[in-house]
């Protein structure tokens, strides 16, 4: 499972867990110390944020294998892989390795890449296409620490997003997804959109774990806010007078 945060990586990956014979863990790149118990106890420790580039590439990937190695009990295993986890370590090592290729093995986070290829790993892209309501999630769970919820909407407070530098913040979130598919080029992917509805996600989980068919769509979270953007951005009027004048009006609710 791999995309930006905000799309819908998490509830995907525990639609997988309710499939028969699944299983797909939690972020394989986490950096938060975990609780005792978790495979992610395991992980190799990653050296300080400032200096996360330099980080010990072999065994983050002998880690990824143990992690996807599948089990009499979960013939299918996944996990979590975040771009923001390997966007701007990849970004900056791929300058210094070009000047210092010895650096390589030490800096680049492609290791973690080539071995999804070569071992024909299915990497399922998620994206959520509507940037707004992608920035709008972030500033959400940002106002009230809420990442996930098992109990449906909440009454939260419309978020205030500022007319002057949206179109350009949009521009930067669309810019990162296409960095963070650049990343999977080459990998076998199956790609979900967070708009799709649930026959062509259906179909496409079904392309990606391997499976004829699949029932219904089950997941132990649920949408956090409402989709209606009048109540979800305090300042909507403003807002919607600066997207209709750009390329990103349909993010103000028509398709594409």
């Amino acid at each position: 499972m791999y995309g930006l945060q905000r799309s819908g990586t998490t509830w995907i990956s525990s639609i997988i867990d309710h499939v028969d014979g699944a299983q797909c863990v939690e972020e394989i790149l986490l950096e938060d110390p975990v609780l005792p118990g978790s495979y992610l106890a395991e992980s190799p420790v990653m050296l300080p944020r400032w200096r996360r580039t330099i980080r010990p590439v072999r065994s983050r990937v002998d880690f990824m294998a143990s992690v996807l190695t599948p089990t009499s009990e979960h013939p299918i295993v996944g996990a979590k892989l975040m771009y923001s986890q390997i966007g701007w370590p990849v970004r900056l090592t791929g300058r210094l390795t070009r000047r210092w290729p010895q650096l390589a093995g030490v800096l680049s986070m492609r290791s973690i890449r080539r071995w999804i290829i070569a071992n024909d790993v299915v990497v399922v892209v998620v994206e959520r296409k509507n940037v707004l309501k992608l920035r709008i999630s972030e500033l959400i769970a940002q106002k009230t620490g809420i990442m996930h919820s098992t109990q449906g909407d909440r009454a939260i407070d419309g978020i205030h997003l500022d007319p002057a530098t949206l179109v350009n913040r949009l521009e930067r979130t669309e810019r990162r997804q296409a960095a963070a598919r650049r990343f999977v080029s080459g990998c076998r992917t199956v790609e979900i959109a967070y708009e799709d509805d649930e026959d062509t996600k259906r179909e496409a989980l079904c392309r990606a774990l391997g499976l004829d068919e699949l029932g219904a769509l089950e997941s132990r979270y649920k949408k956090v806010t409402t989709d209606d953007l009048r109540v979800s951005i305090a300042n909507y009027d403003e807002v919607a007078a600066v997207l209709r004048g750009s390329r990103f009006a349909w993010c103000l609710g028509q398709q594409p």
